[in-house]
């Protein structure tokens, strides 16, 4: 029985099938897929490559299945990024721990970059709010609690957050002491 076929059996919607890695890329990005099984070797582009491009884009987590159980083969999957390595020939109770894992990881991998944006943005946000503090004290001669009891002020009379009165107020600073430069 052939991948396509167990992963039906198995209660999975194949979505699509490519002969070759570029084609595989393409018809990753063209039907979205949880999960992509790559053979290593294939024509055109090889899986290794296929698997680098689809996991460096962020577009499926990717399962190896492969005759080749050499160790350098499987260190080079996993450098490209692979979630799994399945060794053919394989059985349908070998595909559905490799296909619970890789998505696993996949969702927990997608939940740690949506933390580390999220304090990526925050971090930015605070850095916007302390240059207004430093800024707004230094051009009103006031200390950092005022300065900033200033900046909560103007937010809430604006109706906007913190870091966005922040930026309205470093702009309105910055910009009166460059046009007063050029005086």
């Amino acid at each position: 029985m052939d991948l396509v076929e167990t992963l039906r059996e198995l209660g999975y919607l194949v979505v699509g099938e490519a002969g070759d890695g570029a084609a595989g890329i393409e018809v990753v990005r063209a039907t979205n897929p949880d999960l992509v099984f790559m053979d290593v070797n294939m024509p055109v582009m090889d899986g290794i490559t296929a698997t680098r491009a689809i996991v460096g884009e962020d577009l499926a987590a990717v399962v190896m299945v492969t005759a080749y159980a050499q160790r350098s083969v499987v260190d080079e999957a996993v450098a490209a990024g692979a979630a799994g390595y399945i060794v053919k020939p394989f059985s349908s109770s070998d595909l559905a721990p490799a296909i619970e894992v890789a998505v696993a990881q996949r969702l927990q991998l997608r939940a740690l970059r949506g933390q580390v944006a999220s304090l990526a943005g925050r971090a930015q946000s605070r850095s916007l709010v302390e240059q207004a503090v430093t800024v707004l004290g230094e051009s009103q001669g006031l200390g950092e609690p005022e300065a900033y009891a200033l900046l909560r002020r103007a937010a809430m009379d604006q109706r906007v957050t913190l870091p966005e009165a922040a930026a309205l107020i470093l702009e309105r600073i910055q910009g009166g002491i460059s046009q007063k430069g050029h005086e």
